[in-house]
């Protein structure tokens, strides 16, 4: 006779399983990012990786093969706040800058954006910049940033154009770069490194710069 199975303890470790594993990757995608960022591509192995996670460093290499791979999963975490296998921007800052009522309004909503991406991801963005130097995965990696930095340039111009206010004169092609320089990692780095900014600072500055070159 076949052995009975018990369908409900079946289904009740299987989602055990991956939690355990969703947790797992959790933990070392924070140590990983950690780590990026204080010690730089070259210098966070995999090894420290995985002892600031607390796992073995076989259960990184299993989870993720090359070093490129765990700085993609990183990078996501930075830009989405949260550990995704692809990262979009937060619903509700992309309803309200479409919502907004005027090209002013919505300048200020992308300067507040541009800050909650800019304090989670501007310091491992600077990390995936010179690991594409020097890793062929990472290059890739930095290519589809690029990428997709030029379609949320393309995107707040195109948007902005919707908008009341906005004087005539004001061609696509001159808000996209006004919003690239916004959205640029380095430039976050510069004012919060540099001249000590802090996020609240940078994000007023970020506004008044946007006001400066496209309201005027």
């Amino acid at each position: 006779m076949a052995q009975s199975v018990n369908p409900s303890r079946r289904t009740y470790r299987a989602p055990q399983r991956d939690a355990a594993a969703a947790r797992t990757r959790e933990a070392i995608v924070v140590a990983g990012a950690d780590a990026f960022v204080r010690l730089g591509w070259s210098g966070a192995t995999m090894g420290c990786i995985a002892e600031q996670a607390s796992v073995s460093i076989k259960t990184v290499e299993a989870r993720y093969g090359k070093k490129a791979a765990l700085l993609k999963d990183v990078v996501y975490y930075a830009i989405a706040g949260q550990v995704v296998d692809v990262p979009t921007a937060p619903r509700e800052s992309i309803t309200a800058m479409k919502e907004a009522g005027t090209a002013t309004e919505m300048l200020k909503l992308h300067a507040r954006h541009v800050r909650a991406i800019a304090v989670r991801s501007a310091g491992i963005f600077w990390v995936a910049e010179h690991a594409a130097q020097a890793d062929e995965d990472a290059a890739v990696l930095w290519s589809q940033l690029l990428d997709g930095r030029r379609f949320g340039a393309r995107w707040a111009a195109r948007t902005l154009l919707t908008k009341s206010g906005l004087p005539r004169s004001t061609r696509q092609s001159y808000a996209e770069q006004v919003f690239w320089m916004g959205i640029e990692p380095a430039t976050f780095r510069s004012l919060t490194l540099g001249r000590a900014f802090s996020p609240d600072q940078f994000e007023a500055w970020i506004e008044d710069f946007y006001v400066h070159m496209l309201m005027r």
